[in-house]
């Protein structure tokens, strides 16, 4: 979770969203580091909502390609999603960091891997 805290604020409400759902994944029995994982993601069409001094919303449009593996390797997941989110940033001791978001296919996602998958 480390690597995460350069652009999301320790305290945010999206980090505790993101950890909430890699441990829901993690019961579930999968993993998602593992060597030769060909997950990626694409993020486009951003586009300024509002900015002020300490505060800016951006709106993006992503692609995400998610390779989820069990941990003895012999389920794997595929999810493949498009949509559209709205990130809230904020500047935190000088440095821009997300702060939340809204992806309203962030629950509806975990609950399609949990159906289509018995491990």
């Amino acid at each position: 979770m480390e690597r995460f805290y350069n652009v999301l604020d320790i305290q945010s409400p999206i980090l505790k969203r993101i950890t909430r759902n890699l441990n829901e994944l993690s019961k579930q029995g999968y993993v998602y580091h593992k060597e030769n994982n060909h997950s990626n993601y694409e993020i486009f069409n951003f586009k300024t909502i509002a900015i002020e001094e300490k505060t800016a919303i951006i709106s993006t449009n992503e692609y995400w390609n998610l390779t989820l593996t069990n941990r003895n390797g012999t389920n794997t997941q595929i999810v493949n999603f498009s949509n559209e989110q709205v990130y809230f940033i904020k500047k935190i001791n000088d440095t821009w960091k997300i702060w939340d978001n809204f992806n309203p296919y962030s629950d509806k996602i975990i609950e399609n891997i949990k159906e289509r998958s018995k491990l």
